[in-house]
């Protein structure tokens, strides 16, 4: 038997197709990271109604009920 039919011939071209997919591979988890770490609800339009609000009510109990409730 042929011992070269079974040496696996490894050249730079292999190794660059590999790197080239790594690098693809990191890029698409960083990109998937930073989509989720970014908020799902758009951003609060006036802030000042908004702690107008969140100041008149009585207590933290209903400021939390409150700020769950838009949350929604």
């Amino acid at each position: 038997m042929n011992a070269e039919k079974f040496c696996v011939n490894i050249d730079r071209r292999d190794y660059m197709s590999l790197l080239l997919l790594i690098l693809m591979l990191l890029v698409l988890a960083g990109y998937a990271i930073v989509k989720a770490i970014q908020p799902k609800n758009p951003p609060i339009e006036n802030m000042e109604e908004h702690l107008k609000i969140i100041q008149s009510l009585p207590n933290q109990k209903a400021r939390q009920k409150y700020l769950r409730d838009i949350a929604k």
